[in-house]
């Protein structure tokens, strides 16, 4: 099997496993949560907290880097639109953060039924925070 077919099979695979979890969590909503779901649903939380906090950390870096001037070619940008950039890394980080620790709820626009459905899913699951 070449390379390229084996990469798009994990890419696949990938995505199926992403929309067979989704699937998962909401046909069973009103039952009690089996142990492979509860394995599942705290296993995706810990990916996306790896991953969000990761993402928050290095645009943390990226703003602090380019608010103190500390890399050579931040230089040659002029220090109201130096200080824009790192507010706007700043503000994605926040939003990092937000996304580690609460989620998306069903609502994109919305912030308090992140917080609702994030508690929600804390006791359905028994994770601590």
């Amino acid at each position: 099997m070449s390379t390229e077919i084996k990469f798009w099979l994990l890419v696949l695979t990938f995505i199926a496993a992403l929309i067979g979890s989704w699937w998962l969590f909401h046909s069973n909503r009103l039952n009690p949560p089996t142990l492979f779901e509860r394995i599942v649903a705290t296993g995706w939380l810990l990916i996306r907290r790896i991953v969000c906090f990761a993402g928050a950390l290095l645009f943390l870096v990226g703003a602090v880097v380019l608010a103190f001037n500390l890399i050579t070619s931040a230089t040659q940008i002029n220090t109201f639109t130096r200080l824009g950039y790192a507010l706007f890394m700043l503000f994605v980080s926040a939003f990092c953060v937000w996304a580690a620790i609460y989620g998306q709820g069903p609502r994109r626009g919305a912030w308090k039924d992140d917080v609702a459905l994030h508690s929600k899913n804390k006791k359905r699951y028994g994770w601590r925070w």
